[in-house]
């Protein structure tokens, strides 16, 4: 007969052979970490942040599958992480990962090996985001510590009374904002140069409101968002507007929170539109998540209790923003590189191009006198000429704005019979130069929208009056000599350097007043 004691026995073997295997699984997997970041602070040591970056990430992927996520190494390798987003001059980033860090070990310190002063005021502003106080440094031990002396024997008293203990100090918390506001204050410190308590996650199809806040003494003069769906390769543009309480904020239509999230950088500008202060940039965005059932963020006192980053009295601690996960991190950086490859783009930092188009148009003009034959031609409808010729040379200035200089050439076909003026038919008839601006307002891969102006002066442009009963010859009526007026188009990226060019423009004639619609396909060569 079996005892019952064997049983138990069995069970407790087997409970200690499998705790063994995962303390075994645990060892090995630490090993590897502490092995990533010895070499992600070499890669850093060694000037290639970049290379660290990547490589802490997979560790703490690593570390979360294998249960460690509390781990105190994890607390270590997120503030290697958080070195390596200071070197990549990212401080809000720098500053997320170490409050992840101390969330795990409050007493940690910043190793002598990514110790700068830069990172320790960081490191100070992420116990400051806790609401906890640097943790002191532990003083120097002796090489040969001597035992204390011992205390002298004191008298003991007959009756001693006990120390009344003092009230605990109470630490003040934030009143949040009274129901009737409808936005926040602003925090007491700002703790980045441009601080964006962006929400972690909304619920699709619905606006979504941020806000952001400089520093003061920052100089710039606009704030402006870009933000595109996770699907889509668009950033659209969304300047900033300033509240009274002195908050800079802008609203995404809930028409465009569809999918599974949402890109955002946001950038202050100065003179020249150059970049003074970012969250974030095209090349690494932020992220807000789409979630179903999500509460709907940025709005009302809401915008003060769902932001990351923001404490009030119903929240324990900041919650760690989901862009913070690494697989996502890891996830959209592999999406980013894989889109990239497929899509071309001119050089958007003042690259040069140029380029030649053709077409045709049709116009309309006023009653106005002929211009070769004694007579004149009621108001009405006009065709433009046979074609005309448009070479240009422009500056693509940034992403989404471009100028140029074009010429247009037209060329009208006449009918010479009984002609007064006795010139020769088949000539060009005018000649203009115009000087051009270019908004690209919309991106989808390789196609872009885009919007023109246009203004210039010359012989601007002729509309063909053809031979009728009265009239001997072809004539022409002409619009100009200045001439104005808007356009749309599409530009299709062949490769970096060649892109197909189509758009339709109005020309609107001042002097001789007349209109003339082109319509122009060619193709534009970028350096």
């Amino acid at each position: 007969m079996c005892s019952p004691s064997r049983p138990v026995a069995a069970a407790f073997l087997l409970t200690m052979l499998v705790s063994g295997a995962a303390a075994a699984e645990d060892t090995a997997t630490l090993n590897k970490m502490v092995e990533i970041n010895r070499k992600a602070i070499a890669d850093l040591q060694a000037g290639d942040p970049d290379a660290a970056k990547d490589a802490l990430l997979s560790a703490v992927v690593m570390g979360k599958q294998a249960g460690l996520a509390t781990h105190m190494f994890m607390a270590r390798t997120y503030m290697h992480l958080a070195a390596v987003q200071f070197a990549l001059k990212d401080k809000e980033k720098a500053q997320r990962n170490l409050v992840l860090a101390l969330k795990i070990r409050p007493d940690m310190q910043l190793t002598p090996q990514i110790a700068s002063a830069g990172l320790t005021e960081v490191f100070a502003a992420a116990h400051a985001e806790l609401g906890m106080s640097p943790a002191p440094k532990a003083a120097a031990k002796p090489a040969n510590p001597s035992p204390p002396p011992p205390e002298p024997t004191k008298p003991v008293p007959a009756k001693v009374e006990a120390a009344k203990p003092e009230p605990p100090k109470v630490k003040p918390v934030a009143k949040p904002a009274p129901k009737e506001s409808n936005e926040p204050d602003l925090p007491a410190t700002i703790p980045s140069p441009l601080h964006c308590p962006m929400p972690d996650e909304a619920p699709p199809e619905q606006e979504i409101a941020f806000r952001c806040v400089p520093k003061p003494g920052t100089n710039f003069t606009k704030i402006v968002m870009f933000y595109r769906p996770a699907s889509s390769e668009v950033f659209v543009t969304a300047p900033l507007s300033k509240t009274p309480k002195g908050w800079y904020v802008a609203s995404i239509p809930g028409k465009v929170v569809t999918g599974k999230a949402l890109h955002y950088y946001v950038e202050a500008l100065g003179p020249a539109n150059k970049v003074m202060l970012a969250f974030g940039n095209r090349d690494s965005p932020n992220l807000v998540s789409i979630t179903a059932g999500a509460a709907t963020v940025g709005k009302g006192t809401l915008a003060a209790l769902k932001l990351h980053g923001s404490v009030d009295a119903t929240d324990e601690a900041p919650r760690a923003p989901k862009d913070d996960d690494p697989l996502r991190v890891l996830a959209d950086k592999r999406e980013r590189e894989n889109r990239a490859g497929l899509l071309h783009r001119r050089n958007t930092d003042r690259g040069i191009y140029v380029g030649l188009g053709v077409g045709t148009g049709y116009g309309w003009h006023m009653r106005r006198d002929f211009e070769r034959h004694v007579g004149s031609v009621n108001a009405g409808l006009s065709p433009g000429s046979l074609v005309n010729f448009t070479p240009e040379v422009g500056i693509q200035w940034d992403e989404s704005l471009a100028f140029s200089i074009q010429t247009r050439h037209q060329y009208l076909p006449l009918a010479s019979q009984g002609d007064p003026t006795g010139k020769p038919p088949g000539s060009f008839r005018t000649h203009a130069v115009l000087a051009r601006a270019t908004y690209f307002w919309a991106t989808y891969d390789n196609l872009q929208l885009f919007g023109t102006g246009n203004i210039g002066a010359g012989s601007a442009f002729r509309l063909l009056v053809a031979k009728r009963p009265g009239l001997p010859g072809d004539d022409t009526i002409n619009g100009g000599p200045f001439v104005f007026g808007p356009g749309v188009g599409a530009l299709y990226h062949q490769s970096k350097h060649l892109a197909i060019v189509a758009e339709a423009r109005s020309l609107v004639g001042v002097g001789n007043v007349a209109v003339l619609v082109d319509l122009n396909v060619g193709a534009a060569f970028a350096f």
